[in-house]
């Protein structure tokens, strides 16, 4: 085998042979930390990249909160107005005017004879007194239900 020495590498045959560089332990602390740091700040990154999209999401979660929210609005206030369109075509047709003629005015149709009735606390029978029968109603319905059954059956 022959060998050619030329500087800090030797030639033998095909084969190349690089001397060995001693490693020292600043070496071995600088590779350690890079690894570290390379892991830091991959780590650092996903981090990061989880907060974005973990704020986009919630993001997009309150739009669609807001966004169903409005439909709702939007729904309660085309009923709304679908109710109004009623109204006014009721205030307007011809059986609400005479209603209303007939209640504020005191008119009335043709032909037609108009009554009036007293309220009921100022009703008096025939002969001046107030009613008492409706009076004796009310005592009736104060008494519970099982004593009038009680009082039916037995005929008292």
């Amino acid at each position: 085998m022959s060998q050619i020495f030329a500087g800090s590498f030797t030639i033998a045959g095909d084969a190349l042979y690089l001397p060995m560089m001693a490693h020292t332990k600043r070496d071995s602390i600088l590779q350690t930390f890079g690894g570290l740091t390379r892991a830091l700040v991959v780590l650092a990154l996903i981090v990061y990249g989880a907060y974005v999209i973990g704020r986009s999401v919630f993001a997009n979660y309150t739009i669609n909160q807001q966004i169903a929210s409005l439909r709702g609005q939007i729904h309660q206030i085309e009923v709304d107005i679908a109710e109004l369109k009623n109204l006014i075509v009721y205030y307007e047709s011809d059986s609400f005017k005479e209603i209303e003629a007939r209640r504020r005015l005191g008119m009335r149709a043709p032909g037609e004879q108009v009554v009036i009735l007293p309220k009921p606390e100022d009703r008096k029978l025939p002969d001046g007194t107030p009613e008492t029968v409706i009076e004796a109603q009310k005592e009736k319905d104060a008494i519970p239900n099982p004593q009038k059954w009680i009082s039916y059956i037995l005929g008292v």
